[in-house]
This record gives structure tokens, sequence and C-alpha cells, in this order.
């Protein structure tokens, strides 16, 4: 039997329910889930439904979902009175509380996520549970170093991640004790394997795009003659999405183009008004109905990343038809190796995004092509590939 456990909202619901499809899921640990029944039923009676969107999975039996909410709630009042940040002990307090639960009744299969799983995996090792552990993230050495080269080409300094060295520590003894790892694409796993990770205990699975949601909401028609071009930025604007380098790249094309940033801003650098003859207008964090609606406003977006595993959200516009530029370091499938450029390269971005300038024709081309390549990762692809991972732990 599989037991999953996460603290969080990544890829455990989807793993949890390929392991009730193959008739093997014993427990789904999480912190909140929105049921009848179920604390995360409250919370969405409490705050909505589209709050807790992705604390809940269609299909799942709800019987087999076991909550802990305290470790959260306690972090989101620390959160709520200026303590910033996720805290370490919220992890900590919740791999104490399932390793409590190991302890006395261990499954055959234990699927875990980086930073709430350092206790968990200790005891599973010990009674001989075999491991799968899934890493959202570049490996936080690679990561690192990576950060501190970009914040060398930008001419600032890198102070390091607000989490600090203690969860950098806690990943490390995390991805030592689990048997494999679970990463997302070619560049995350080779992230891992610089820092001497075998390739043999890591396992890549591509995330996924629901298509019943991400889908374009009009059609898309031919570019006006002369009309600016409408670039979208979606994520947290920080550092590690490269938004330095996108700045230096519009500054270098010094087109009258038109650039939307949706995301949590992080006060790491001004954000400018105009960079050259490109307008920039900052809408901050949105709703998913919000950025669906954005996707269908922009000709094409652009995720200039010094480090991403994978980046949803352009799997997600590829699906909403809109085409995207991406560099080197986002882990997203393209229909088109061109599509992606160097990382931390300013003049490659401007390229890049000249060629949409300079041929409009064929932001309507791409469209098509990328609505039906993203529509191959769907999430049933995602949990047959996580049945086949279960399967060779199992048997």
């Amino acid at each position: 039997m599989i037991d999953v456990v996460y603290s969080g909202v990544h890829t455990a619901y989807e793993c949890a329910l390929a392991a009730q499809e193959m008739g093997l899921l014993r427990e789904f640990h999480c912190s909140t889930y929105d049921a009848p029944g179920c604390w995360g039923g409250v919370a969405s009676r409490l705050l909505g439904s589209e709050r807790l969107r992705n604390r809940r999975i269609a299909g799942l039996e709800v019987r087999r979902v076991h909550e802990n909410p305290w470790p959260w709630l306690k972090n989101t009042l620390r959160q709520r009175f200026g303590g910033g940040l996720e805290s370490i002990e919220m992890f900590v307090d919740f791999d104490r509380y399932y390793a409590s639960q190991l302890r006395r009744s261990p499954p055959r299969v234990l699927v875990t996520t980086e930073r709430c799983a350092l206790e968990s995996l200790k005891v599973a090792k010990i009674l001989g549970t075999r491991t799968l552990h899934d890493c959202p993230q570049f490996h936080p050495v690679t990561l690192d170093r990576l950060m501190s080269e970009a914040a060398d080409r930008a001419g600032v300094v890198w102070q390091g991640f607000a989490d600090g060295p203690e969860m950098m520590e806690r990943k490390l003894e995390e991805f030592a004790l689990a048997e494999q790892l679970m990463v997302y694409s070619e560049i995350q796993k080779d992230s891992f394997i610089s820092q001497g990770i075998p390739a043999s205990g890591l396992f890549v699975n591509p995330l996924w795009v629901d298509v019943d949601f991400w889908h374009p909401v009009t059609e898309r028609s031919s570019k006006p003659m002369n009309a600016n071009l409408e670039l979208l930025f979606v994520g947290e604007l920080s550092f590690r999405k490269g938004l330095p380098f996108l700045f230096e790249a519009l500054k270098l094309l010094n087109a009258p183009v038109n650039l939307t940033l949706a995301g949590r801003p992080t006060g790491q650098f001004p954000i400018p008004d105009q960079l050259g003859r490109a307008k920039v207008k900052v809408v901050g964090p949105v709703t998913k109905h919000r950025l669906r609606d954005l996707y269908a406003q922009s000709d094409f977006m652009v995720l200039p990343s010094v480090a991403d595993a994978f980046g949803w959200v352009a799997v997600e516009a590829m699906a909403c038809g809109i085409p995207v530029i991406l560099t080197e370091n986002c882990g997203a499938p393209v229909p088109d190796p061109a599509w992606k450029v160097p990382a931390m390269n300013s003049q490659a971005l401007a390229e890049r995004i000249h060629h949409y300038i300079e041929r409009s024709e064929i932001v309507l081309e791409d469209s098509l092509n990328c609505r039906l390549f993203a529509g191959q990762f769907t999430p049933k692809r995602f949990r047959q590939q996580m049945r086949a991972a279960f399967g060779t732990l199992l048997y």
C-alpha cells in the first residue's frame, strides 16, 4: 500500500489519485482538503471555494484523506502579525506529525515532498519502507550557484534565499535519505546530477495543464498593422524569475511594446513604468480566471527565469493559445527549441522578441501550434507516469 504526504498543494493530490487508481492508496496526509466533513470544507465555506481550488481533486476518496491543519494555521497567524515567509517550523511540525503515524503503521511505499519529510524519511529507512521524494525546485546548491552568477551578470549582490542555510541543509538530508527523487524536467535533473546524485535515482515526470480550464476564451485573429505587441510575464516579480534581464532586453530592443507583469511584488528591485519605448504595467497577483483573461489579451508570454524546474505558467499560456519565450533554464517543454533562449542573456531575449515584432503574422500560427502541443501534458499523463514509478517500487 502507498501513503502520500505533503502539507502544501503541489503534485501530491495527483500522486494520491494515481495510487488510488491502482487500488493501492492507503492514506493521503495533507494540511486541509476541500470536501464536506473536512477542515478544508469549512475553510471553503468561509473563504470561498476559489481560494481552496488547489486543495481538492475530483475522484479522490475522502475517507482516505487525513488532515493536519494546525501547523499551517499557526504559520498563517504568524504571517498575519508580520511573520514574513513560511517558517521552517511549519514543515517540521507537519513532518513530526506524520512520522509518528508512520512508526505505528508503515506503508510499503511512501511519497513525500521536500521541506516537510526529513523525520518521516528517517523513520521509513529504519522500517524498510520504500520512498519517492518529490523535488519541486532545482538542486539548492546548483540554484544558489546560478543565482550568484545571475547577480554578477546583473551587477548586484546576491544575499541568498530568505529561508537560509538551515532549509538548504534540510533538503540535502532529505535527498540523501530518499530512494528515488522525482523531478519535472531534464534541466532540473541535470542540476541534481551536477551535485553527485546518480541518474538512476532520478525520475523525470513533466507536470500537466488542466485543459478544461486553461483554454482560449476568445478566438484569436491576426494582429492589426502597426499595433503594439502585448507581452505578458506571470510569476513572482523576483530576481530568480530573471526580470532584470527582461528589463534590459526591452531597453536594448527600444520598440513600442506593452509589458504586463502579473505576480507578487518582492521589492528586490524597482519596477519602471517605461523601458526604452516599452510601457510597463503591474497588475499584481491575479486569480486564475483573471489570468486566463490576461492570456487572451496578450500576444505572447515571456518567462526569463534564471532557474525554473518546470514553469507551470508557460504550459498554461500555451494551452490558452499564447506562444512563449523561455530561457534554457526553464524546464517547461516547448514545441520548438527556438522558443528558448540562453538564460541571463538580455541580448538573446531582445532578439527573440524582435522576431515577433518583425513577423507579427507568425504569432497566430504559433498560437495554434502551441495549443495543440500543450494539450499533450494532461493530469492523466502525469498519473500514468506516477503509476509506472509506483510499480517499479512495489514489484
